[in-house]
C-alpha cells in the first residue's frame, strides 16, 4: 500500500470525526494554521487537505470566517464509500495520475534531453506530467510549486534554481514527506533523494585530462557562489586534482555579472566582455576549466578577440547542428538516463518505497582533439 501523505491523514481524519458525528453539520472545522500546528506540518499542507474536502462539498470555506461541515456531508461520504468501496477516499479529479516538473532553466548544452526523457518516461508510465521553468526565480518557483499541489500533483521533480539560499517551501514540503526528487543539484543536508552526476569525479578527471596536456596554469571560472552545491562539487574535484598535481597551479575566476537569463538562452546573445577581462588578468594562463558551457564559449570567444590560443574544458556541449564553432573537451552527462531514473525513484518516493538517497548516473570525459 501507498504510504499515506500527511495532508491526505489530516483529510482522513476530519472526514472520519464527519462519519462518526464527532462533527456535525454547521460545526467549524480547526483552521488551517490550527491543524499544522497539531500536525507539526505547515500551512501549505493542511490547507491541501481542506482543499480536499471542500472539493468534496464535505466543508464550505469562507474567507475571514473559517471552514464548516455542510449539511449534508455525512450523506456524500456514505454513498460514496457505498459505490468506491471502503477506503477510497480522495475524489477521481485529484487521485489522477500527475506529477509536477519544475526546472530552473534548460538549454541545448543541458536540459533539453533532460526534459524530454522525463516527458517519455511519463508517457510510458501513463502519467500526467506539468511542466514549469522558473528562470532562477525563487517566487516563481514558490508559485509553480502551488500550483501543482492545488491541481493535486502526487509528486514533483525540481531542478532548482542556484543559489546560496534554499527554497524554504521545498524543504517544508520535504520535512512534510511529501514525494519530491532533485534532479542534477542536491540540497546538502536536506533528506531529498536527488538524481544527479558525480560532480567531484567529474571534474576532477576533467582537470587531470587537462593536466595531461601539460598545462601548468588553469583556471576554473564559474557564473554562480561556490555555496552552490553543483558549483562547490566541480570546485573540489578540480582543486583537489590540482593539489595532486604539484607542477600545476589553479587558480579561480567568478563571473559577477553573467546571468543564465532569458536572453543569455542562446550562444549568439553572449557579451564577452568580462571574459576578455579575465584573460587579461592572467596572462600565462592557458587552460580554462568553465562551470557550464556558455561560459567557455565566453572564453573562447574572447581568446579569439585577443588573439590568444587556449584550451577550454567544461561540463556538457551542444551538438554541431547548433554551434559547431566551439571545439571543448567536455563532460557528457546521460541525461536521457538522469530523466528516466528521476520519474521511476518518484513513482517509489509515492507508492511509500524507501528513497535511495544520492543516486549517481555516469558520465564520459569526451576529447573532441582526440576524435
Amino acid at each position: 500500500m501507498a504510504k499515506e501523505i500527511i495532508y491526505e491523514r489530516i483529510y482522513r481524519d476530519i472526514k472520519n470525526d464527519i462519519k462518526e458525528g464527532i462533527l456535525k453539520p454547521g460545526d467549524r472545522v480547526k483552521s488551517e494554521i490550527e491543524l499544522a500546528e497539531e500536525y507539526g506540518v505547515s500551512r501549505i499542507t493542511s490547507k491541501k487537505a481542506m482543499e480536499l474536502l471542500a472539493n468534496e462539498h464535505l466543508v464550505t470555506r469562507t474567507r475571514g470566517k473559517g471552514s464548516f461541515v455542510e449539511s449534508g456531508a455525512k450523506d456524500i461520504i456514505s454513498k460514496n464509500e457505498e459505490s468506491k468501496g471502503i477506503g477510497t477516499y480522495i475524489k477521481s479529479d485529484v487521485d489522477t495520475n500527475v506529477i509536477g516538473v519544475l526546472f530552473d532553466t534548460f538549454g541545448e548544452d543541458f536540459g533539453s534531453e533532460l526534459l524530454r526523457a522525463i516527458e517519455r518516461e511519463c508517457h510510458r508510465r501513463n502519467i500526467q506530467m506539468v511542466f514549469r521553468c522558473t528562470y532562477g526565480s525563487i517566487a516563481e518557483e514558490d508559485a509553480a510549486i502551488e500550483r501543482f499541489l492545488e491541481i493535486g500533483a502526487k509528486g514533483m521533480l525540481i531542478l532548482c534554481a542556484q543559489g546560496e539560499n534554499y527554497n524554504n517551501t521545498i524543504v517544508r514540503l520535504a520535512l512534510d514527506e511529501y514525494p519530491i526528487v532533485l534532479v542534477d543539484r542536491p540540497m546538502k543536508g536536506i533528506p531529498i533523494p536527488c538524481v544527479k552526476t558525480d560532480n567531484y569525479k567529474a571534474a576532477e578527471e576533467l582537470t587531470n585530462a587537462i593536466i595531461k596536456k601539460k598545462h601548468t596554469n588553469i583556471c576554473f571560472v564559474t557564473h554562480s557562489s561556490l555555496d552552490t552545491p553543483t558549483i562547490s562539487e566541480r570546485y573540489a574535484g578540480f582543486t583537489d586534482a590540482i593539489l595532486e598535481n604539484k607542477k600545476t597551479t589553479g587558480l579561480f575566476e567568478q563571473m559577477k555579472t553573467y546571468q543564465i537569463a532569458e536572453e543569455n538562452m542562446y550562444i549568439d546573445n553572449l557579451i564577452t566582455d568580462e571574459a576578455v577581462e579575465i584573460l587579461e588578468r592572467h596572462p600565462d594562463c592557458t587552460a580554462y576549466l568553465t562551470a557550464e558551457y556558455r561560459i567557455g564559449v565566453l572564453l573562447d570567444k574572447a581568446a579569439r578577440d585577443l588573439g590568444r590560443k587556449i584550451d577550454i574544458a567544461t561540463f556538457d556541449s551542444i551538438s554541431p547542428f547548433y554551434d559547431d564553432r566551439h571545439e571543448f573537451m567536455y563532460v557528457t552527462q546521460d541525461e536521457k538516463q538522469m530523466g528516466e531514473v528521476a520519474v521511476s525513484t518518484l513513482v517509489d518516493s509515492i507508492q511509500g518505497k524507501k528513497s535511495h538517497g544520492t543516486i549517481h548516473i555516469p558520465y564520459r570525459v569526451v576529447d573532441i582533439a582526440e576524435k
